[in-house]
């Protein structure tokens, strides 16, 4: 058998299973679901054996529940098998010199289903947005199950004041740093980096709606961020989704502690500052 995928929307993934012992008769088409990891559904299309050894093409379609090997019990001629197709995490990546990667998260945080592509945008990847300085999620991003729960209006309690500037630090991971152990709030000079090392490619419409969810950049080949938008920052109603992207740093600029962010539009991918009340998306950085 050989063939493997990557964990997210699988689109003619084909695996091939050998035989031998073929006899030259028709076989008929076959469709099996997998098991261990689910989600996924392997096609045969109808056709004769060799006479011999041979191989049969089984293409995979569907979206993996976890990662880990995808089981299909395939019966054909008069045989039964299992198809094991190794399903395994996507690395996500940038470059930070012009050697030098740094691993990043695949997904906003706060995103609906960290299983989804995080090559592709869509709700499910779009994420919850924050307040700078605060560990806590200021409000929610689309929650599903389709492109209709968009979670777009004001939020009850919006929080109108701004964290001590020492809430996060460049220096180091602080208590009210959201990312999961091991990742942290990228600097701005972090972002400054992977914009000035990486091919930056654009895709969607870049046109503002709260289900636009198609529209986002990369940078490199491994590191998607979607055009998630912003909440505002009087009651957190939800603005820009589809037309910019907006993910916080860790880094405060002059006296007046605006902080820095990076900022993605259909022209341009930039780094510049904001007050800190406004909500945003994270997207966390290997520490």
């Amino acid at each position: 058998v050989s063939g493997s995928l990557t964990i997210g929307s699988a689109s003619n993934v084909n695996v091939t299973l050998t035989y031998s012992g073929g006899n030259g008769e028709i076989y008929a088409n076959q469709t099996v679901i997998s098991t261990d990891v689910t989600g996924l559904t392997a096609t045969l299309a109808a056709g004769n054996f060799a006479v011999g050894n041979g191989s049969l093409t089984y293409t995979i379609t569907g979206t993996p529940a976890s990662a880990g090997t995808a089981i299909f019990t395939v019966s054909v001629g008069g045989q039964t098998c299992n198809l094991e197709v190794p399903v395994s995490l996507p690395v996500c990546r940038a470059k930070i010199d012009a050697t030098t990667y740094k691993n990043f998260m695949c997904h906003n945080l706060g995103a609906a289903n960290t299983n989804a592509d995080p090559f592709t945008p869509s709700w499910e990847i779009n994420g919850g947005y924050w307040q700078w300085g605060r560990k806590e999620q200021a409000a929610a991003g689309p929650s599903g199950p389709g492109i209709d729960e968009t979670n777009e209006g004001a939020v009850s309690g919006w929080n109108p004041v701004s964290e001590p500037l020492d809430s996060w630090s460049d220096d180091y991971k602080t208590a009210n740093d959201p990312c999961p152990s091991g990742y942290r709030i990228p600097t701005k000079s972090q972002w400054d980096s992977v914009i000035s090392n990486n091919v930056i490619s654009s895709f969607g419409t870049w046109t503002k709606s709260s289900t636009n969810y198609g529209t986002g950049k990369k940078f490199g080949t491994q590191l998607m961020l979607p055009a998630a938008g912003s909440r505002d920052n009087a009651d957190g109603v939800l603005g820009d989704r589809g037309s910019s992207g907006y993910y916080l740093s860790s880094s405060v600029f002059g006296v007046g502690g605006s902080r820095w962010l990076l900022r993605l539009a259909s022209g341009y991918t930039l780094t510049q500052y904001s007050g800190g009340i406004h909500g945003f998306s994270i997207r966390c950085i290997a520490e």
